[in-house]
């Protein structure tokens, strides 16, 4: 599994995210690539960010940039509020464990129409509504 830091070019400044992706703050060294200046078939089919501090996720379309996208492991990031939904047609797995998240909010999977794993394990959940019926496991330990 690779890292967004080692799908990156080494000298390409210009691909690192905006609030646009997925963060809600200045971005840094080691946030997700900005989608618009990549190849997406380049990209992984396992992405993972983790050990971040990402107080706001802001799920977005991730098809046009991450097509082959699989598996979307976001744990560790101090994600504490998401917002939005993802669309990515491809997504098996999703795991934001160990995080500072209460709710998941409605749409956040419903244009996920593949995705069988949900972690969200270690979080403060106190509401979850609207599962995809297509889940097969769902860890809230």
């Amino acid at each position: 599994m690779a890292r967004i830091e080692e799908m990156m070019p080494k000298n390409s400044r210009n691909m690192f995210a905006t609030s646009k992706l997925l963060y809600d703050h200045p971005p840094q060294q080691s946030d997700l690539i900005d989608c618009m200046n990549m190849n997406a078939d380049a990209l992984d089919s396992h992405v993972e960010v983790k050990n971040e501090q990402i107080p706001t996720l802001k799920a977005c379309a991730l098809d046009s940039c991450f097509r082959r996208l699989t598996h979307l492991n976001l744990s560790m990031n101090k994600i504490a509020v998401v917002e939005g939904g993802f669309e990515c047609s491809n997504l098996l797995s999703l795991a934001l464990t160990d995080n500072l998240i209460k709710e998941i909010p409605p749409k956040l999977l419903a244009k996920c129409p593949k995705l069988t794993i949900l972690d969200l394990s270690m979080n403060h959940i106190s509401r979850i509504q609207n599962l995809p019926s297509t889940l097969a496991e769902l860890s809230l330990a």
